[in-house]
């Protein structure tokens, strides 16, 4: 069984948003308090995960990943919310700058395939970094906004990452 999903972060692959069941940060000690953020967000879920669109809150800010080509990167961080909205990314510059202090990296890869999420989505940041560290078996189920309720049927996929690219996708029955 496919553990539950324990993170506000998300995930695009093919312009389909995804719930990690964690952050490709907690690896790394302190990314939980990274930044300590005044927000007022609702999140409405229900208890078999129908309709939700986000995952519960283990921090104040969500971290948006980006696969592209089986490589893995942080492309946004955000205030933790619906994802509705067609601009992602909208932490402050100052955000931006002590998640690379703390990864020590930067924000500097600028290719466009990088920037656009789906159709309708952008990101603002400036720039992505790919997820080198990230290692081991991760679980991700499709997010779904209320109007989809009818996909509600996705199985979780496990995937395992080697050095930030994805090297073994897996479709599961179960689900988070």
């Amino acid at each position: 069984m496919a553990p539950p999903i324990e993170t506000c972060d998300v995930l695009y692959e093919n312009g389909v948003r995804y719930m990690p069941n964690k952050s490709f940060l907690n690896g790394k000690p302190g990314y939980d308090t990274l930044m300590l953020l005044e927000v007022n967000v609702v999140i409405a879920s229900s208890p078999s995960g129908v309709g939700r669109v986000i995952g519960p809150r283990e921090k104040s800010y969500s971290a948006v990943w980006h696969i592209v080509h089986d490589s893995l990167f942080l492309v946004g961080l955000d205030y933790p919310h619906d994802r509705t909205t067609p601009e992602v990314g909208c932490l402050n510059g100052m955000a931006y700058k002590k998640m690379e202090r703390f990864l020590g990296l930067k924000f500097s890869d600028r290719d466009p395939s990088k920037k656009k999420l789906t159709e309708t989505q952008k990101i603002l940041s400036a720039g992505a970094i790919f997820a080198s560290w990230v290692d081991g078996a991760y679980f991700r189920q499709r997010a779904l906004l209320p109007d989809e309720n009818a996909l509600a049927g996705y199985p979780c996929e496990k995937i395992v990452f080697r050095h930030g690219i994805k090297v073994a996708p897996k479709t599961r029955s179960d689900r988070p």
